[in-house]
């Protein structure tokens, strides 16, 4: 095998070995994505919020720490609850 095989090889296999480690990373930070998104829209559909409990909702802070949002500890920044009663 020449060398330029050899590195050729050795290259592939680094970003393969790369790529199946961080899926997991990837994948999971799109799923935290998602919930951000899905709260957002749950935002924009209520026209009515008199006691402003939506206000937290917003890029200031992340989306765990808002008012009503419940996340897991086992499952990181997975939203699992919401208590939206005054």
């Amino acid at each position: 095998m020449s060398m330029k095989a050899l590195v050729s090889f050795f290259f592939l296999y680094t970003v393969l070995m790369c790529i199946h480690l961080w899926r997991p990373v990837i994948s999971s930070s799109m799923k935290n994505e998602m919930d951000r998104l899905a709260l957002i829209a749950l935002k924009d559909g209520i026209t009515h919020d008199p006691l402003g409990m939506l206000s937290s909702w917003n890029d200031s802070l992340h989306f765990c720490q808002w008012s009503g949002v419940h996340c897991s500890h086992r499952h990181i920044h997975r939203v699992t609850q919401l208590n939206l009663f005054s």
